[in-house]
């Protein structure tokens, strides 16, 4: 019986030995770097029309920041879920806003996928009235945190490409080369843009009621003037 248990720990100790991923610095004997970042949406990712924009940005500088030598890789992201708290959420469910990707390193060259992850970035905030309290007094919006996910996101897609031994010997790391943000619109034009698009949707297709007995009829908010600026329909 203490056999059994014996070679069980073997085998477990094993078994999560493997699951520890390290650097990858190198490939057949040949450092990497990734000079290209594409970035794409899911179609149900619901997000600013400059997210993508602003992934794709800090990615790359991290990516800059992080190798500068060795064979030319392409890093295509795919945006899949972003979650983003307003007050009514934190005091439902979860202070805390959040994405998730998937991503391929592509080798330049030949164009074939040598690895694929999943990545998650997360600014952390309570649930419940602390919450709420938290959200209301930051003064937290749907374009802030999405300009702070997408830099968390890069680094973490970093980490998890490069490993955390040696992000944290380059993280003050001054690369020789930068990339600036060329954004479909500004952050303000891009937030009531989206803010305008979730009211249409609501006003078009309502939330169900959970009761009738215990809510409220739900009454969707009117347009502002300013959206026809932004909504194919108002223009």
């Amino acid at each position: 019986m203490k056999r059994v248990v014996a070679c069980a720990c073997c085998v477990l100790v094993v078994i999560l030995t493997g699951c520890k991923r390290g650097p990858v610095l190198k490939q057949d004997d040949e450092q990497i770097q990734i000079v290209e970042v594409q970035v794409t949406t899911h179609k149900r990712f619901k997000g600013t029309v400059n997210m993508a924009e602003a992934v794709r940005y800090q990615t790359q500088n991290a990516a800059y920041r992080f190798s500068q030598e060795g064979s030319e890789k392409i890093l295509k992201v795919l945006l899949r879920i972003l979650k983003i708290s307003d007050a009514g959420t934190a005091f439902m469910w979860s202070g805390s806003s959040s994405i998730r990707v998937t991503a391929r390193l592509v080798d330049k060259k030949t164009g074939k996928i040598e690895k694929k992850y999943k990545a998650r970035a997360r600014v952390f905030r309570l649930a419940g009235v602390v919450g709420a309290v938290w959200v209301i007094a930051e003064g937290v919006s749907h374009v802030r945190d999405e300009k702070r996910l997408a830099r968390l996101l890069s680094n973490r897609l970093m980490t998890r490409i490069y490993g955390q031994e040696y992000g944290a010997r380059v993280k003050d790391r001054v690369p020789t080369r930068e990339v600036k943000p060329i954004y479909p619109m500004s952050w303000e034009d891009a937030g009531k843009k989206f803010q305008c698009e979730q009211i249409e949707a609501e006003i078009k297709e309502p939330p169900q009621e959970v009761n009738a007995s215990e809510y409220q009829p739900f009454t969707p908010q009117e347009l502002p003037a300013y959206c026809s600026k932004y909504l194919k329909s108002g223009s």
